[in-house]
């Protein structure tokens, strides 16, 4: 017998998250690729355009476009351009959208928010909660 192979690498279609479905469930859950990720050293490429997944998820985002690597960074710093990524069909998460506008309006808020427990803790955070 030989030793027992290890997984080490795990790539996530996108149309595979959430999508397969068993007794009502899905049968993959993000809770478990985030797990498989942090807890077991595994690299995980997750292919999205889910860009609510990618902030959740990722530590590391190349964006493509026509063959070529757009950005390579972390999903906040790829996220400062937006408008860029709306350029090529993307976007950032919506709540960086919303951010961006609070912002706009005179709320001094951080706009490199990218999820929605982000928002929140800043929002509160400006308010004195």
């Amino acid at each position: 017998r030989g030793k027992p192979y290890l997984l080490q690498l795990l790539i996530m279609l996108e149309h595979l998250l959430g999508f397969i479905v068993v007794h009502d469930r899905p049968l993959v859950h993000h809770d478990q690729i985030a797990y498989l990720h942090k807890e077991s050293d595994m690299t995980v490429i997750l292919v999205s355009h889910s860009m609510e997944d990618i902030a959740k998820y990722a530590d590391r985002l190349i964006v493509m476009n026509k063959g070529t690597v757009m950005y390579n960074d972390e999903p906040k710093k790829v996220f400062e351009h937006y408008q860029e990524l709306e350029k090529v069909g993307l976007a950032a998460p919506q709540v960086t959208y919303i951010m961006h506008d609070l912002a706009g309006r005179g709320m001094p808020v951080r706009t490199d928010v990218t999820t929605v427990a982000e928002a929140a803790d800043e929002i509160m955070k400006v308010l004195g909660q």
